[in-house]
């Protein structure tokens, strides 16, 4: 089955945007690494939320790109936190990631829902 209409997408490039995007709900939440994607191929009749995340420059922080996913799961997680369980996201992880590269991935999920945390909290 296909997605026809998500709430949520997240682009952690240019390609996966262009490709994915028109699946995107009008009022729906688009995840985007700033540095790897340009917001200007969104819909102009995109009434949603756009958050900008530099999943690729966290990740790198941490010592390896390859947790540029878990960065991106841990800013989803703070999307959706009322939804479902912070321990239900690490287990998942857990279950999910080498054994040796577990802690970084906790790592860049805790970066990456801080990043959020952080640029809601000077909004608000």
């Amino acid at each position: 089955p296909y997605v026809r209409k998500a709430h949520l997408l997240v682009s952690l490039s240019q390609l996966a945007l262009d490709k994915y995007v028109n699946s995107l709900r009008t009022e729906g939440i688009l995840v985007i690494d700033p540095d790897s994607v340009s917001a200007e191929n969104v819909p102009t009749d995109f009434q949603g939320t756009l958050f900008k995340v530099p999943t690729m420059k966290i990740s790198q922080t941490i010592g390896n790109i390859k947790f540029q996913n878990s960065v991106a799961l841990g800013a989803i997680y703070w999307i959706i936190q009322d939804m479902i369980k912070e321990n239900s996201v690490k287990d998942a992880l857990a279950l999910s990631v080498p054994h040796k590269t577990l802690e970084g991935n906790y790592l860049a999920f805790e970066r990456g829902k801080m990043f959020l945390l952080e640029i809601m909290t000077k909004i608000n």
